[in-house]
């Protein structure tokens, strides 16, 4: 997802960096959040990042998805993106 959406906007190497839930607690803090809500976030993305959060949806997917494809929506993403950047 990073390459595609990076290509888009012009930095191809643009790379999808996982970090740890305490690093992420501690950057949120460090920016300003609540420490409360941030957290509540770590605890989300968590949640995310082991399925948790999806099990529902996991158990009653539709029968048919979607049909833009991330490569599609990527073009869209660039025009907006390059749009606010300037």
């Amino acid at each position: 997802m990073a390459a595609t959406l990076g290509t888009a906007v012009g930095k191809p190497d643009l790379q999808w960096i996982q970090f740890t839930d305490n690093d992420l607690l501690q950057n949120l803090v460090g920016v300003g959040m609540n420490p409360h809500i941030a957290g509540q976030m770590v605890e989300m993305y968590a949640a995310i990042r082991s399925s948790l959060l999806y099990e529902h949806y996991h158990t009653n997917k539709p029968a048919k998805f979607g049909a833009v494809k991330l490569r599609d929506f990527a073009k869209d993403f660039a025009a907006v993106y390059n749009n606010k950047s300037q």
